[in-house]
């Protein structure tokens, strides 16, 4: 968290800022939440807010954090395919011993029979 914000938030920023959504599948995922009461620079631009009156909290996201979220999803994508074409892979190799396996089965059948 304070790597992440060391060089973009000045000081008081820094110490109200109480949480980033990582959540793969979360709709507004990787967005930096501070107090409304806060300033953040002008290239924050607000995404959503959450509370009301002196609760509020305002979600941001920068034109940098941007660019590293969908340099993110593409990794985050390609790892997935590679995980299913991995998967598929497995499969195909214990198809194609399929005679052996069905053997197995069948012998297992008898003994436990």
């Amino acid at each position: 968290k304070q790597e992440m914000c060391s060089e973009v938030l000045h000081s008081s920023a820094k110490h109200a800022w109480k949480y980033i959504n990582t959540k793969e599948n979360s709709k507004d995922k990787y967005l930096i939440e501070l107090p409304a009461s806060i300033s953040v620079p002008n290239d924050f631009f607000v995404k959503g807010k959450r509370g009301s009156g002196h609760k509020q909290v305002n979600k941001y996201r920068t034109p940098v954090v941007e660019g590293l979220v969908q340099e993110l999803e593409q990794a985050i994508d390609i790892v997935n395919a590679c995980k299913a074409r991995g998967m598929q892979l497995i499969f195909a190799k214990f198809d194609s011993m399929r005679p052996t396996w069905a053997a197995a089965a069948t012998a297992t059948a008898m003994l436990d029979a």
